[in-house]
């Protein structure tokens, strides 16, 4: 059986750049390069812009069941620098998930429905995120299966109001005062 035939070459598709997602296909014989690892980003509290987001859907697993998903790709500012980082967001009625999703969509300025229970609620709107800014705190956590192996995680997200009290309790540099001749 012969496996060389012309596919790729005439239907266009052999190293194609999608202008979309600046990824290319490869033909079936094509030589392929070892791909970048993510950059591991140090733990603390920092500014991001929502590059994009894709949406999906999550099969369930043994502790969580089917339900969508929405893959949101920040860019994060570190030290002046912008740093890829992608998260996933899954829409169920889990706890953290919802403090997540809520919490992401306060910390982009979306103002959130006080309920008569005290809680919060948010309306999600993913066709208004790209764009947006907001803060959130980073945390690094080791791989389930292989300790050795770090991961960044988004430990929360922080609204404007808890960024603005964040930076009002910042110590402010103190002026000194000085002398001719003293040190």
């Amino acid at each position: 059986m012969d496996y060389n035939n012309n596919y790729n070459n005439q239907y266009g598709y052999q190293n194609q750049q999608n202008p979309n997602n600046n990824f290319a296909s490869y033909g079936w014989d094509d030589e392929v390069e070892e791909a970048d690892e993510y950059p591991l980003i140090a733990p603390g509290v920092y500014q991001f812009e929502v590059a994009s987001f894709e949406r999906g859907q999550f099969n369930g697993s043994e502790k969580v069941g089917p339900c969508n998903t929405v893959k949101v790709q920040f860019n994060v500012n570190v030290n002046g620098n912008t740093v890829p980082y992608t998260h996933n967001f899954f829409l169920n009625s889990m706890n953290n998930n919802r403090r997540m999703i809520t919490g992401f969509f306060e910390s982009i300025g979306e103002q959130p429905i006080m309920k008569p229970n005290g809680k919060k609620s948010v309306r999600m709107n993913w066709l208004s995120t790209p764009g947006r800014t907001g803060y959130f705190e980073l945390t690094q956590n080791p791989d389930k299966k292989n300790p050795n192996t770090i991961y960044n995680n988004i430990k929360r997200f922080l609204s404007p109001s808890e960024m603005q009290n964040m930076q009002m309790q910042q110590p402010q540099p103190q002026a000194t005062q000085w002398s001719t001749g003293k040190f």
